[in-house]
């Protein structure tokens, strides 16, 4: 987690609580904290985070531009079935870039705290993770509800948003006997994320010696538990199946998604295993390396371009054997899962410094740092421009209507990350700078 800005040193005596509660909302502190990367952060996984959620965004400027599928252009078809915008029908997958950098960074924190400690308190590392994340998702909800965007306001009465205040939102509506409507719908992965911080000091504890070390087989058996998610989604396709594409209940649930989490988990403890750049390598392990690389660029770029199956009106589901889509249904999101994790792990160790110069670049900073309420509020930017971008829906010339999508897209983008300033500002920075004040004194660290 990032040090609170302006935080004392080791020994130094806290301010008075009154004090430290006006110096939380201390917009200027809170302003420069923006563009400012914690010393000993992972600046790879900063720019891995940014791109994550651009990707995620513009796959919503996508929908929401055309309508949802509903009133877009006249030329949707033509628009949907070109290759140029396949990627950004795939911004979904920014999630499971989120689930491999939440892993990697989750595990990190419980590895470090076990060599410091020799064990990992539950209750203090899951009150961490709750205080992080509850104060600004909880406000965030209230502010879509208050504003009533998209209508939200009937769907997330007290019947429905206490899946949200309980992180159960990912199971609303998918067949399982949760009760309620989802409440901001793109929240579901906000619910997974509680569900896997959960498990992680389980998993940590399971995998690792009490100082921090993994055990002998740990990574084996990170793969074997990986396998049984791959497994439950091929029979759930199989055997739980009212149509050609994925039902409802393997969708956006913890015992369909946690291998993409787990990737990040085994990146993780890889990295903190990973021998020093100045000891040799042998020419095979050079070229696994290589080839490692290659073979991972090309799953991610394959992945953005094919998407992960369940959309039945992308290309691939149109021109390819019915095989395929099955295939990207169970499989491509583990596998762009083991990609990001790949490069994460190359880029955190230094193994390919092009890439790690590339992610690690200030330029992602102030992204990497706003993802999360720009993940949250993003459509308090895309509802109110679209409307606007109505007014270039006559326009027959497919070419012409892809430049509107970007120049909508690059407007949205902006707007998005302006209106997660503004909640960054006043709520994120602030609950951040008070989570010490608020943490039970023996749950501190």
């Amino acid at each position: 987690p990032c040090p609170a800005p302006g935080s004392s040193g080791p020994g130094a005596a806290d301010p008075p609580v009154w004090r430290q509660v006006l110096q939380a909302w201390n917009v200027g502190e809170n302003l420069r904290g923006v563009g400012r990367r914690p010393a000993g952060a992972l600046g790879a996984l900063d720019g891995l985070r940014a791109l994550a959620v651009c990707w995620v965004v513009v796959y919503h400027c996508m929908v929401t531009w055309m309508g949802l599928g509903s009133s877009g252009p006249g030329n949707y078809n033509e628009v949907h079935k070109l290759w140029i915008v396949q990627p950004a029908l795939s911004g979904d997958l920014g999630v499971d870039i989120f689930f491999v950098l939440s892993g990697f960074l989750i595990a990190l924190q419980a590895v470090r705290e076990l060599q410091r400690a020799g064990k990992v308190n539950f209750w203090a590392f899951l009150f961490a993770r709750w205080w992080r994340i509850s104060p600004t998702y909880y406000l965030a909800i209230g502010l879509v509800v208050a504003v009533d965007l998209y209508g939200l306001r009937a769907e997330c009465g007290w019947s429905s948003v206490w899946g949200n205040l309980l992180f159960v939102n990912n199971m609303q509506q998918h067949g399982l006997g949760v009760p309620g409507q989802i409440c901001m719908t793109w929240t579901w992965s906000i619910g997974m994320e509680m569900q896997f911080y959960l498990l992680t000091p389980w998993i940590i504890r399971a995998a690792c010696r009490p100082d921090g070390t993994p055990r002998r087989f740990c990574f084996t058996g990170l793969l074997l538990l990986s396998a049984v998610f791959v497994v439950v989604r091929a029979l759930m396709l199989a055997y739980v199946h009212d149509g050609p594409g994925a039902p409802p209940q393997m969708t956006n649930v913890l015992w369909t998604r946690a291998h993409v989490y787990l990737a990040g988990i085994a990146a993780c403890l890889a990295y903190t295993q990973a021998a020093p750049l100045t000891q040799e390598v042998g020419l095979w392990v050079r070229f696994a390396r290589r080839g490692g690389d290659l073979v991972c660029t090309a799953l991610i770029v394959g992945i953005a371009f094919a998407g992960n199956g369940m959309n039945l009106s992308r290309p691939v589901a149109l021109l390819a054997p019915r095989w395929v889509n099955s295939f990207l249904i169970v499989g491509a999101q583990g596998l762009l899962g083991i990609a990001v994790a790949w490069w994460a792990y190359r880029a955190c160790t230094g193994q390919t410094p092009w890439v790690n110069a590339l992610l690690s670049s200030p330029m992602w900073v102030p992204f990497a740092r706003l993802s999360y309420t720009a993940y949250l509020l993003q459509f308090m930017a895309l509802v109110p421009l679209e409307k606007y971008w109505k007014v270039f829906r006559p326009q027959a010339n497919v070419g012409v209507t892809v430049l509107e999508w970007l120049a909508f897209s690059i407007v949205a983008l902006a707007g998005v990350f302006a209106v997660a300033l503004v909640f960054h500002l006043l709520v994120e920075a602030p609950s951040l700078r008070l989570r010490k004040l608020v943490t039970p004194r023996i749950w501190q660290r």
